[in-house]
């Protein structure tokens, strides 16, 4: 039988929500492989390019890896952690999750510039780098993402590792890609502005400087409260 898709939201978001919820209610378990694209795009009645889309953003949220050779598999809700919290990550507006990442971002910040390699500092500016020349706002979004979750992994501390990983993915949801969208099209003055924020926190990891990299943080996060809440 046909899977029916909820029709309110894009279609690689409409495929993405339901292979997470395949994985959180246990039909997709740790190491399970995923059918492919074709047999995903026939069952589910959606285009493989939408079916496309939705695996790389599963991809950069961890959620799945892909073998080549060998096809796409479930990974990472085999930690407790990311699947206890999958449930709220979906449900949470924009506002509660500028909110956590409050809460949450400024610290693992100042713990990553005491953990932070060279190859970790590589990176970032990589990714600084991809996100100047992002043309679409889902480009600019994901790119942004694996930036953030790159600070977070440098923190080196798997704990805070899968917390923010689903805290990040909570940015898939309709109502934060829509504000993101719209201000994409509408404040392109904007995009300087992140890539010196970006730009600044790392300037300060490679200085191994913690508390002008939880002020540069804060910086940031107020920027992009002001930015899609307008306050």
């Amino acid at each position: 039988m046909r899977t029916v898709l909820a029709e309110d939201l894009r279609p690689s978001q409409r495929v993405r929500n339901f292979l997470v919820a395949e994985i959180h209610e246990g039909r997709l378990q740790h190491e399970d492989r995923l059918p492919t694209e074709r047999a995903l795009a026939e069952s589910l009645g959606i285009s493989r390019s939408a079916v496309r889309e939705a695996l790389a953003t599963l991809e950069s949220e961890r959620l799945i890896k892909r073998e080549i050779g060998r096809g796409t598999f479930v990974t990472t809700p085999d930690d407790p952690v990311v699947r206890m919290l999958m449930p709220f990550r979906l449900e949470a507006s924009p506002a509660k999750l500028i909110e956590a990442r409050f809460v949450i971002e400024p610290q693992i910040a100042e713990l990553a510039v005491v953990n932070t390699t060279a190859s970790d500092l590589t990176a970032l500016r990589a990714l600084c780098e991809k996100l100047s020349t992002a043309r679409t706002a889902a480009e600019f979004e994901t790119l942004d993402r694996s930036f953030h979750q790159a600070i977070a992994d440098a923190a080196r501390n798997p704990l805070l590792t899968a917390i923010y990983e689903a805290l990040n993915a909570a940015r898939d949801t309709p109502e934060w890609r829509k504000l993101k969208d719209h201000r994409f099209q509408s404040r392109p003055e904007r995009r300087p502005r992140v890539l010196e924020e970006h730009r600044r926190v790392i300037d300060l990891m490679e200085e191994r400087d913690p508390a002008g990299v939880r002020e540069a943080t804060l910086v940031h996060l107020r920027s992009v409260r002001e930015n899609l809440l307008g306050f």
